[in-house]
């Protein structure tokens, strides 16, 4: 599976996972791309050694339709291929969802990130929330949050409630 956050100035993050037997969600790998088109970014990920996942975890608002072309970010990918589920949900359900694998109730965490995903692992150790608004639910949106969105979009269609989980049958 995959998860990916569109950016044109912030980064487009596209984000390649597996789940094991264990049901630890290994991210395996990411590629960072600004003021990237996606049939360019297609390309550049379909040469990574990964094969490209059954399917892409994908910001909803990815449906909407740009303003010059009519074409959506989501509908272009999927002409070219890729199976992108787009849950909608509250960043809220997201991020519980997320934290729910780092740290569980029990047991070692239920996410591995490997060591080449920089963005990933810096971003996850930088996000947070405004230190002026202790009660907030919303992360500062300070640019480390594109590769958690991607992560955050990956899980959110693998675990929430009604999600198809790894196996997916219904696509966008």
């Amino acid at each position: 599976m995959g998860g990916i956050d569109f950016g044109w100035r912030s980064p487009t993050v596209v984000l390649w996972a597996r789940l094991d037997e264990r049901n630890v969600l290994w991210v395996e790998d990411e590629l960072v791309r600004r003021q990237t088109v996606l049939d360019d970014l297609v390309r550049q990920a379909e040469a990574r050694p990964w094969p490209r996942p059954e399917w892409f975890g994908a910001d909803p608002a990815g449906h909407a339709a740009h303003e010059q072309t009519g074409r959506s970010s989501i509908g272009a990918l999927a002409r070219l291929g890729w199976r992108i589920r787009a849950r909608r949900a509250g960043l809220r359900e997201g991020i519980h969802l997320v934290k729910a694998r780092l740290r569980p109730g029990a047991g070692a965490s239920r996410i591995r990130v490997a060591s080449r995903c920089d963005l990933l692992l810096e971003s996850l150790e930088r996000y947070r929330y405004p230190d002026h608004d202790p009660e907030t639910e919303v992360p500062l949106k300070d640019g480390h949050d594109h590769a958690c969105d991607a992560l955050r979009y990956m899980v959110l269609n693998l675990d929430a409630p009604g999600a198809d989980g790894p196996r997916c049958t219904r696509y966008v």
